[in-house]
């Protein structure tokens, strides 16, 4: 019998409900769990749920969780920031045939040390601010410099971080998001105890800043003033949740947020809502795939 390989995928939250969320719990229920044993190590835990992974896959405890008090979160935010070899200490107890880091903007950890570990940076998106941004750029070059292999999802993203970091060309590749589109058409399926209004648009997403979020409040707004009633349904969370929310309760605006706590439901939502609006973000066209 041939040994298992031991892999660990680490980033910064696998409780969020977004993209790169999905991915991951793709890409481990597609490893042959004859072969491989899986970890995920989230940096902090939020209230979204997981997304749902094999009985061999071990989600391992979080450093930070969003019940902890905030000078607790404060703390441990800054003992990841100053020390984070000692962090690596606190959460990985094991040791891996492959380390997997999943990031965007802020690398969540430190590989290990041992050179036989096969290390690489998963990067879910375009980094051209990093241009801009030496913060970014330099602690992103250390968790890179260290890799073997550095992963772009998308052409977009791979010439971003040939532009931001030309040294590393060599050790990149470019590997597309996967979906099980026959998971996606089975939710689409179940029943919906949400009433969707005949006139309804949708958005899918974190509400932030980054994926466009005011601009859909903004979108919906003009649509009102030219009488064009439609109903918007946010599915989704973020920063700016409870902004949007009091902003359009201010200039009535009919916009439903729906959490992505629902989200055996949120396909189905999704589906029946006469339009989808698609961000003009650079990070948001993959959900514009799931419709049929």
């Amino acid at each position: 019998m041939v040994d298992k390989k031991k892999i660990l995928f680490f980033m910064w939250s696998f409780s969020l409900g977004g993209g790169a969320e999905k991915i991951l719990s793709t890409i481990v229920s597609n490893l042959d769990p004859e072969k491989y044993d899986i970890d995920i190590l989230e940096m902090e835990h939020f209230d979204k749920g997981y997304e749902t992974v094999p009985e061999n896959v071990r989600i391992l405890k979080s450093l930070q969780d969003y019940r902890q008090p905030r000078w607790l979160r404060a703390l441990l935010w800054r003992l990841r920031i100053y020390f984070p070899r000692l962090t690596r200490r606190l959460l990985v107890k094991d040791q891996y045939d492959v380390e997997v880091s999943f990031t965007i903007m802020n690398p969540p950890l430190l590989f290990s040390k041992r050179k036989e570990v096969k290390k690489i940076s998963w990067i879910h998106g375009s980094i051209e601010e990093f241009l801009t941004d030496s913060s970014k750029r330099d602690s992103h070059r250390r968790q890179l410099d260290d890799a073997d292999r550095i992963v772009g999802i998308s052409k977009k993203t791979s010439n971003s971080i040939k532009e931001v970091y030309p040294d590393y060309s060599q050790k990149l590749v470019t590997v597309y998001n996967g979906y099980d589109f026959e998971s996606i058409l089975e939710k689409s399926k179940e029943k919906v105890a949400i009433e969707i209004a005949p006139q309804s648009i949708c958005t899918i997403g974190r509400i932030e800043e980054n994926k466009g979020s005011d601009r859909v409040v903004e979108v919906i707004r003009l649509l009102h003033q030219q009488g064009k009633k439609y109903h918007h349904y946010f599915i989704g969370a973020g920063d700016m949740e409870e902004e949007l929310k009091n902003e359009s309760k201010s200039i009535n605006l009919r916009i439903t947020f729906i959490s992505l706590v629902i989200k055996r439901i949120r396909i189905s939502i999704f589906l029946r809502c006469k339009f989808f609006y698609l961000c003009p973000n650079r990070k948001v066209f993959l959900e514009s795939m799931l419709r049929p």
